[in-house]
Order: C-alpha cells, then sequence, then structure tokens
C-alpha cells in the first residue's frame, strides 16, 4: 500500500472524527481552511484552487452558508461576484480546527528529532515543488 495515501487516509479519519459534531465533511474542512487564509475570496478564486468546476464550488458555497459558517455578500463594484468570508461561527471551528493540526502534528513527529522534523520539512517542500511545477505545464 502506498504511504503517502495511507497517511492522508488517517489524517481525513482524525479530522472528521473531531469535526462530526459540527457535521462538516472533509472537503467543507479544506474549503473552509482555505477561505480563513483568503479573506474576500470568491467562488472562481475557490475553483481555481481545488482545480474543480463552478458548479461543484457552488454547491459546497452553498452547504458551508446553510450550515452558518460562511457569508456571501455580493461584490459592489463587481455584481455578478459574491465575495465570501467566514461568519464567527466559521472562524470558532477555525481556531478549533487549528487545534486539531497542532495535535495531529504532535502524533505524526511523536519519535521525531528536530533535525528528522526539519528533514522532513524540506522534503515535503522538494514534492510540493514538484507537484506545483508539474501543474504549471
Amino acid at each position: 500500500m502506498d504511504t503517502f495515501s495511507v497517511i492522508m487516509r488517517y489524517s481525513r479519519s482524525f479530522l472528521e472524527k473531531r469535526l462530526k459534531q459540527y457535521d462538516i465533511n472533509y472537503n467543507e474542512q479544506i474549503m473552509i481552511m482555505y477561505i480563513s487564509k483568503n479573506e474576500y475570496t470568491n467562488q472562481d478564486n475557490i475553483a481555481k484552487n481545488f482545480m474543480t468546476d463552478k458548479g461543484t464550488v457552488a454547491k459546497a458555497i452553498k452547504k458551508l452558508e446553510e450550515k452558518g459558517l460562511i457569508i456571501r455578500k455580493e461584490n459592489p463594484s463587481n455584481k455578478r461576484e459574491n465575495i465570501i468570508t467566514l461568519s464567527t461561527k466559521g472562524q470558532d471551528i477555525i481556531c478549533y480546527m487549528n487545534k486539531l493540526l497542532i495535535e495531529w502534528q504532535e502524533i505524526v513527529f511523536k519519535d521525531f528529532s528536530e533535525e528528522e522534523i526539519d528533514q522532513m520539512k524540506k522534503l515535503a517542500g522538494k514534492v510540493l515543488k514538484n507537484i506545483a511545477s508539474e501543474e504549471d505545464r
């Protein structure tokens, strides 16, 4: 079995279990994180970031809005565009998610030395660079 795939599944399971009380699935978690780091974003930016179609993003945004996690407002300078931000409830969940991510890192790197952690970060950086350069093709 592919190690990276297994790690990703464990990560996803970890977050889904701990966020079950908020009725947020994994894709919604990722979208909330993106919105928190990209305040006043729009559906086009989200679709580009996640390399998905606008319809899929529109459905996800609608669910997040119904759950009270985001606010969607018409852009005053472009009436065809909606600006998306986190609601207060969404911000509270992001704070909780950040704590969970710290907890996950503690689990992942439990018996690692600082040097090993630094090496992992460098290697992960290389992997990310390779993926990004491939995506640019």
